[in-house]
């Protein structure tokens, strides 16, 4: 069996990520393990989501955020983003009643993001600041699963873009931009998602779609 130990960088040293190669419907375990591990020491780490390639660090470890932020293209103000393993995660930093926790189920997992209303365990860098709204997903990706089921806890994620605010045209191209960013570069060797996630607002009675993205025909029945 394969070992390896990942380390995690001061944020001063700009040294290139470590490039894992791991499947993505059937994550080696002994690969995911480590990455986890690597997470709650402080690593940020670029990964595969069902939708779009994400960077994604341990909300807990604060010097990981702050690196995180700084990742986010410049006119990108769109706010990060809590990947949970499974809805009684979710329930943790998120605000649900009855008809939340509905659409929710029927949904999750898979490629959502669900748009509200924080509770206090959501961490303040997370949060919107004026409406203290915060975006949940329950992806569907097993190798995002595998790597949640490790954790006590989400991951704080943002799309994986280029500083221009573009989609990459390739992973060679989303790779190079980020390897002497991040800690690790996740490659599950599948092709480059190009569509996101949808995002349904839920802050008010009246659900709504804020961004059409994959698996949008099924959410469509929910929204009046």
């Amino acid at each position: 069996m394969e070992r390896f130990l990942i380390e995690v960088r001061p944020s001063v040293i700009m040294a290139k990520a470590r490039y894992i190669t791991i499947r993505a419907e059937s994550p080696e375990l002994h690969k995911t393990t480590r990455v986890a591990e690597a997470l709650g020491r402080g690593a940020v780490v670029l990964l595969p989501t069902d939708s779009l390639y994400a960077v994604a660090c341990d909300p807990r470890q604060r010097d990981a955020l702050d690196r995180l932020r700084l990742l986010k293209p410049g006119r990108d103000k769109r706010p990060l983003t809590l990947l949970c393993h499974d809805l009684s995660v979710a329930s943790r930093y998120a605000h649900l009643d009855d008809g939340a926790f509905k659409l929710i189920r029927s949904l999750a997992p898979g490629p959502y993001t669900f748009l509200l209303q924080g509770t206090k365990a959501v961490p303040k860098l997370v949060l919107n600041p004026k409406r203290r709204e915060a975006g949940l997903r329950i992806p569907g990706a097993p190798l995002c699963q595998a790597l949640l089921e490790h954790l006590d806890g989400p991951l704080v994620s943002a799309s994986a873009r280029l500083q221009s605010g573009d989609l990459p045209a390739g992973h060679w191209e989303l790779f190079e931009e980020y390897e002497n960013q991040v800690d690790i570069i996740i490659d599950d060797e599948q092709d480059l998602g190009r569509v996101p996630s949808t995002v349904i607002d839920m802050t008010t009675p009246e659900y709504s779609i804020i961004r059409e993205g994959l698996g949008l025909e099924a959410v469509e029945p929910f929204i009046i």
